[in-house]
């Protein structure tokens, strides 16, 4: 059987994934957790606790494990001004070595945790061959990585795969620091107003659930290079939040700030995902909003 290393597998997608993951036997798979919080995963997931920002710790995890696919989900998303911290820096220095250490225990297929602000602050319909813009620190450390894994691998033998991630939501989403739908859903449950200030904007979102499937079938596909990842239905934000306080019941908590009238668009041309992996995201956007509401009401 093929072995499967999962970094990151404690997060939002990786917890969903990994779920998938236990239920097929044809993979021994390992999950790689920070150990900055409990974890629980299903008895057949071995479980490694590393800081893979270091690098004898790195080193050590590779030497255990051996993996021949790499599931590279980590990326340390931690304080508000994370889209230009530096420590996006040390995770491309980080991954970098990852790659490399992937290819001297043999390795055979690596598969990154992109991002859509690889394309961009704005952009409509982007294909996954489109020219990156100026992006933010984040967006431009994911690409770099991402370019020079890809040649790295190309030169070695190694399959690469980028799953140009869109917005994910759903249940088990802790992240309201930079979250605005998770931010919406708390401030609403909790009877305090939340206003949107970027009413016009248009986001592509996609469910965890959705987005846990396609990284599965891509993970087993033999694609390789970029692919994005999303319903392929983008929103109005102010579309998206009037659908929250509606569920919700709570339309006079919803304020807009209407005076922006420069918009961005960020939205996906899913082709690829369809035709390549067979796949078109099940849930509707306000089915997953129901679930992702009421996740948060039992948490609360």
């Amino acid at each position: 059987m093929k072995k499967i290393l999962v970094t990151g597998a404690g997060g939002f997608l990786g917890s969903a994934v990994i779920e998938r993951l236990a239920k097929l036997d044809k993979y021994v798979t390992t999950a790689v957790i920070s150990g900055r919080h409990p974890v629980e995963f299903p008895s057949n997931i071995h479980v490694k606790t590393a800081n893979l920002l270091n690098e004898n710790e790195r080193e050590e995890l590779m030497r255990d494990t051996r993996p021949d696919i790499i599931l590279h989900l980590a990326w340390g998303l931690v304080g508000k001004d994370f889209w230009y911290s530096e420590e996006n820096l040390k995770w491309l220095e980080a991954s970098s070595h990852l790659c490399r250490l992937f290819q001297q225990h043999g390795g055979s297929r690596f598969i990154l945790a992109g991002s859509h602000t690889e394309y961009g602050c704005g952009y409509s319909g982007r294909v996954e061959w489109d020219i990156a813009e100026k992006s933010t620190l984040y967006g431009t450390c994911k690409l770099a990585f991402e370019q020079v894994a890809a040649n790295f691998c190309e030169r070695n033998n190694i399959e690469f795969v980028s799953g140009r991630y869109f917005s994910i939501y759903g249940p088990n989403d802790n992240r309201p620091v930079y979250s605005a739908l998770s931010a919406s859903i708390q401030n609403m449950l909790a009877g305090r107003v939340f206003e949107c200030k970027a009413p016009w904007n248009i986001w592509d979102y996609i469910y965890v659930d959705d987005a846990a499937e396609a990284t599965v079938r891509l993970l087993e596909s033999e694609y390789c290079g970029p692919m994005n990842i999303a319903s392929g239905y983008p929103r109005m934000m102010k579309d998206v939040f009037c659908t929250v306080a509606d569920i919700i019941g709570c339309p006079e908590l919803l304020k807009f700030d209407e005076r922006m009238t420069k918009y961005h668009v960020c939205s996906a041309n899913v082709e690829l995902m369809q035709s390549v992996l067979h796949y078109q995201c099940p849930t509707t956007f306000r089915e997953g909003l129901e679930r992702t509401i009421q996740w948060w009401r039992d948490k609360e």
